[in-house]
């Protein structure tokens, strides 16, 4: 059982600590991830700018979206939640291919037959699917060429701040700002977002093969297509991107964002 000092080690890992804790309440109603499980994903995450327990918790809840979209059994779902709890355990903050393999080993370390019943009877088997999928998240990977639907929804759960709609898109991207910024000192925000945003989604249209950013079957029924935003994001003021940072590591409910960047988005 989780006592009060590990739920607060929990919440002390996280910005956002009320938008998080409503996607935890989802991860608990619709999987069997329990706050122990939760407990170890939170002590080999590393409280970065992006790549922390936030994504974490926000890429598992996308995942679980996703395969409860595409009506995957009740071990699936637990799998994508797992794989997603820990897919950026230890990350360096500034993306390396060593990451993914790091975050499989220290998932390991710490998941045990017991908790990955609720995956499989056999550990073993269980651990090697695991690995498959969370190292599917070495970007790009082989996104767009593998039939598999699993890892095909952990490609798309990784990237789900991309189709959540213009306002999450940048509510979410302030701290891949910072991390990005840390290997370019001299990248602005401007660019960040009114350049480099668009043509990220546009290389993820050409990886698919489809012409879509998103890859799997679940995305394509839940997920807001990047491309009808990618004009709004070139076109977004100035002042609006600078407030969206500004609040970035504060704990303001993403519907206070909406009401409060509103205004600014009429500055054209």
């Amino acid at each position: 059982m989780v006592i009060m000092k590990d739920k607060q080690l929990i919440t002390e890992k996280l910005f956002r600590v009320t938008e998080n804790m409503k996607k935890i309440r989802f991860i608990k109603a619709h999987s069997d991830v329990t706050d122990e499980i939760l407990l170890k994903a939170a002590v080999v995450s590393i409280r970065n700018p992006y790549h922390n327990f936030g994504h974490a918790i926000g890429a598992t809840e996308q995942a679980m979206r996703l395969a409860i979209a595409e009506g995957r059994s009740r071990s699936e779902i637990n799998l994508v939640a797992y794989t997603m709890l820990f897919h950026d355990g230890g990350h360096s903050g500034t993306p390396k291919k060593r990451d993914e393999p790091h975050a499989y080993s220290l998932a390991k370390s710490v998941l045990t037959p017991s908790d990955t019943i609720v995956i499989g009877k056999n550990h073993a088997k269980v651990m090697r699917r695991i690995k498959e999928l969370l190292l599917s998240t070495i970007f790009p990977g082989n996104r767009g060429q593998t039939t598999d639907g699993l890892i095909k929804i952990i490609h798309d759960a990784d990237l789900a701040h991309i189709g959540q709609g213009p306002i999450y898109w940048i509510w979410a991207s302030m701290g891949l700002y910072d991390e990005f910024k840390l290997k370019e000192p001299g990248l602005t925000l401007e660019v960040f977002i009114r350049e480099r945003q668009p043509k990220f989604v546009n290389f993820l249209t050409k990886l698919s093969g489809t012409g879509k950013a998103f890859v799997s079957d679940g995305a394509q029924k839940i997920f807001r297509d990047p491309t009808r935003d990618v004009l709004l994001v070139k076109n977004w003021p100035i002042e609006a991107i600078e407030y969206a940072h500004s609040i970035c590591k504060d704990n303001v409910s993403l519907a206070r964002f909406k009401r409060e960047i509103g205004p600014l988005l009429k500055v054209a």
